[in-house]
């Protein structure tokens, strides 16, 4: 049995092992290696003990059997160039990797659409990495279509990220919270 919820601060070290593992994952051959190998659980809990308690959107966990599998956090959009007051934003979404496969990523992009449509959004966009065609193909399946606009983000290391937007208008089928 899965369960969609808001993530709670007590969520904060699982969400860290599942960004983690899921970075190392999906990210090799994309991503240098030490830039993978370099990533810190510890690091990441600390960042999400900060942002759940200062996000102006929101943090949704799957669970699976009691566990936290996977998690998404979304919100206004953050790009100038849409209707901020429309679209909302999918800012990062991550299983862990042994969940790949299991249905648990559409689940959690059906409650993110559900929650943003709550709060007043028409449309939801997302940011995907140049090269990572495994979820450019999960994301045209679940109604992602890439509008052509790309950009360059930095990490703090200095690695450049290519990603392309993809875009959906928010239709809710059935409600998940």
């Amino acid at each position: 049995m899965i369960t969609v919820r808001e993530a709670q601060l007590t969520d904060a070290r699982r969400i860290a092992e599942v960004h983690v593992a899921s970075w190392q994952a999906a990210y090799r051959g994309i991503l240098p290696d030490t830039m993978l190998d370099n990533l810190s659980v510890e690091n990441r809990q600390e960042n999400w003990q900060t942002w759940l308690v200062q996000t102006k959107g929101h943090v949704l966990v799957l669970e699976a059997d009691g566990q936290v599998e996977g998690f998404v956090m979304c919100g206004a959009t953050r790009d100038k160039d849409v209707n901020r007051q429309e679209v909302g934003e999918i800012y990062a979404i991550y299983l862990h990797p042994e969940s790949w496969g299991r249905g648990y990523g559409r689940a959690l992009v059906e409650a993110t659409k559900a929650v943003l449509h709550q709060n007043g959004f028409s449309e939801l966009l997302l940011w995907v990495l140049e090269g990572n065609e495994p979820a450019k193909r999960f994301y045209e399946r679940v109604g992602f279509k890439a509008d052509g606009v790309t950009k360059v983000e930095f990490e703090p290391d200095g690695t450049q990220l290519f990603e392309c937007r993809y875009r959906q208008p928010i239709e809710i089928a059935h409600q998940f919270i």
